[in-house]
């Protein structure tokens, strides 16, 4: 080939390699992004009286052995789904969950031979996130280290939340030798912020079935069977039980709360 040939051809060689080296690079970036990385939505973990606590336990084959063991497990949005069985234990919601028994008659959390929790058998407090308990038996509560025995206590101040309590059978201690003086609650939520819905519970075998503290968020209570209360004896004072009772001593106001049909 002349020297004039050669330096004729050299500039579209130089192209043509460009090129080439461009669609390598655009073929490589091509495979990059049509595998885009995939967001990992809620989940469910699973509770099972026959199941292990172990970093790896809470799917279908292998489950969670405690509910409270799940709970701190899982991320806020995931659901907790409890199969049947009792749970001797005390349980601690602090983040937005979907606590889920498989029925009243069939999934107990019971606080028999339990130690004494922060306020109740079943507390909610700061979840910073929506809290749904449905589908369960709760009973025998012991006293708290603050309180006395409530079955389930909520204090949760974010105006933001929404905590909803529904369809499940809440129990004081009837065996309990001091229960006429242990001033038994049902459901206690004080200076709670959260938009709170308690709708068709069976409530029993307490003093007072909703203890409503200085609540000062939306409240809807409606469609509870609240029956066979126990009076509160204090020495030689005896206080009538009481179904639903609202108490507040905030200055500051509140709308919105209404208990119906109960």
């Amino acid at each position: 080939m002349s020297t004039e040939l050669a330096d004729a051809r050299a500039p579209k060689l130089r192209r043509a390699l460009t090129i080439t080296a461009i669609g390598a690079v655009l073929a490589a970036t091509a495979v990059v992004i049509s595998a885009p990385a995939q967001a990992i939505g809620p989940t469910t973990i699973r509770v099972d009286t026959g199941g292990i606590n172990a970093p790896t336990c809470g799917g279908a084959t292998q489950q969670c052995l405690t509910i409270q063991y799940a709970i701190d497990k899982a991320n806020s949005g995931d659901t907790v789904q409890v199969a049947a069985g009792t749970y001797n234990e005390i349980v601690t919601i602090a983040k937005g969950i979907n606590l889920q028994g498989a029925g009243a008659a069939d999934t107990f959390i019971d606080g028999t031979g339990t130690t004494s929790g922060p306020d109740g058998l079943v507390n909610i407090g700061t979840t910073d996130g929506d809290v749904t308990i449905a589908g369960f038996t709760i009973q025998n509560p012991v006293a708290g280290t603050v309180f006395g025995p409530h079955s389930i206590s909520m204090i949760d101040p974010t105006a933001s939340d929404r905590i909803t309590i529904t369809h499940n059978t809440i129990l004081g201690w009837a065996d309990s030798p001091t229960q006429a003086s242990d001033a038994q609650i049902g459901i206690d939520s004080a200076n709670t912020f959260a938009k709170t819905t308690i709708t068709h519970n069976d409530i029993s075998g307490v003093w007072q079935g909703v203890l409503l503290e200085g609540n000062r968020g939306a409240l809807d209570v409606s469609d509870n069977h609240i029956h066979h209360l126990t009076p509160y004896v204090d020495g030689d004072a005896m206080y009538p039980a009481e179904g639903v009772y609202i108490l507040s001593d905030k200055e500051s106001s509140a709308s919105a709360q209404d208990v119906t049909h109960n």
